[in-house]
């Protein structure tokens, strides 16, 4: 990382570096579970039964994340943030090895395949608990001016973390790591480290609640309505939302038709070399238009 990149400031370096060792750990994790979860439901269920993985997954993350802002309301906000790591570890090692119980049982088993389908279901979770964690300790160490200069840094660390991890599985499986489901193993270290890094953090500064959110009046929410970029915000959000899961179905579905994709480890390793190639993108684009922001500004950037 270049040395322009990292802040000046010894306290606030202090509190970056840690924040993006944080998002390093947490994103390793869901790397590499992201795509053993793919990997699971394209084994052993059809593409017409995608979609109602796709909702169930819908269905509990919104819950999820309903039951995470009443938390957030009721509990001092560290124990928030370190309760959720832990509930995701936890439920990702209790699904793990369920699933290895079921392909014990037989890959025809009923146990065999709803675990694969829990496993699935809870990925999206994952990732938006892991989000919210993310962001709200991001919030309560740094101010709003702070937030807007160093967030985009601290993703990065979350943005390489998917590509070590992805890539990492992709040489793994099956030639170290027989079974991909144990890459979930090696992918809770990754909640392991994040534990770690947020008690540090913890301990070392304290954590403050962000600024409060004005209420808006009636007359006020309507004024936002109609702002364009507002609309404009929204309608891009959705249909990104829906090509991208439309996408994401077709990629899916294609995968079992492949002759050379036969087995669960065959397609994780499949999938997270894809996905790593993806992120790879994805970390060039963010300096991309970051550079076309920064010099052409809102308007140009929505429209490429």
């Amino acid at each position: 990382m270049a040395k322009s990149a990292v802040p000046t400031d010894p306290r606030e370096r202090q509190k970056f570096l840690w924040l993006f060792l944080h998002a390093f750990a947490s994103q390793v994790f869901i790397g590499i579970y992201f795509s053993v979860a793919n990997a699971q439901l394209v084994h052993y269920f059809e593409s017409d039964q995608l979609p109602y993985a796709y909702l169930a997954s819908g269905i509990v993350g919104y819950a999820v994340a309903s039951q995470y802002k009443r938390l957030m309301q009721r509990y001092s906000r560290k124990w928030v943030f370190g309760g959720m790591l832990v509930l995701v570890g936890v439920v990702a090692l209790a699904l793990c090895i369920t699933a290895e119980f079921g392909e014990l049982a037989g890959e025809d088993s009923m146990l065999a395949k709803w675990s694969s389908f829990a496993i699935f279901v809870f990925a999206s979770p994952f990732i938006t608990l892991v989000g919210l964690e993310s962001g709200g300790l991001t919030l309560s160490l740094l101010d709003l001016r702070q937030t807007k200069r160093l967030q985009g840094r601290i993703a990065i660390g979350g943005t390489l973390a998917s590509i070590l991890g992805c890539f990492l599985m992709a040489l793994l499986v099956p030639k170290v790591v027989s079974n991909s489901l144990h890459m979930i193993y090696i992918a809770l270290l990754g909640i392991v480290g994040a534990v770690l890094t947020l008690a540090v953090l913890v301990r070392k500064f304290e954590l403050h609640d962000p600024p409060a959110k004005a209420e808006l009046s009636k007359k006020g929410r309507e004024s936002i309505r109609k702002q364009r970029y507002a609309g404009l915000m929204a309608a891009t959000a959705f249909v990104s939302m829906i090509a991208f899961y439309l996408v994401d179905f077709l990629y899916l579905s294609a995968i079992p038709q492949q002759e050379f994709l036969q087995d669960p480890e065959q397609k994780s390793q499949f999938i997270a070399f894809a996905f790593g190639v993806i992120k790879t993108g994805e970390l060039i684009l963010s300096y991309v238009s970051g550079a076309i922001l920064g010099r052409f500004g809102l308007r140009v950037g929505m429209m490429l």
